[in-house]
């Protein structure tokens, strides 16, 4: 049997595509997240060939290694990838319903996100 793009009632009437209705939920989440990574992926490739190209370039001016502290902005990087991990831990704690440990874990995360902001 031969499908095709038509659904049929059943005295053989053909519904045509754009009166169906809008498409099920798991589709359009599933379309909305690709969409989303794939513009992560344009973004942070532009990003990448921007700094590849330009990284020397400071037209007679002070170097990145010359404005930032290096010391600084390794902490500022471990308080962010670290709270991201302790909030991540959080979400699961909510979603085992434990309270306590819900609790330590967003507190962590909070102290570490206070940290990389001073």
């Amino acid at each position: 049997m031969m499908t095709t793009p038509h659904q049929t009632l059943a005295n053989n009437e053909i519904i045509p595509l754009s009166l169906r209705g809008p498409a099920p939920v798991a589709v359009l989440v599933g379309y909305g997240f690709w969409l989303f990574l794939l513009s992560d992926i344009l973004i942070f490739a532009a990003l990448f060939a921007t700094y590849s190209v330009l990284s020397g370039e400071t037209a007679g001016g002070p170097s990145g290694a010359m404005l930032f502290d290096k010391k600084h902005v390794f902490i500022e990087t471990a308080c962010l990838l670290t709270s991201s991990f302790t909030c991540g831990l959080g979400a699961l704690a909510i979603r085992r319903l434990d309270t306590m440990w819900a609790y330590v874990w967003m507190a962590a995360t909070f102290l570490l996100g206070a940290q990389f902001l001073k």
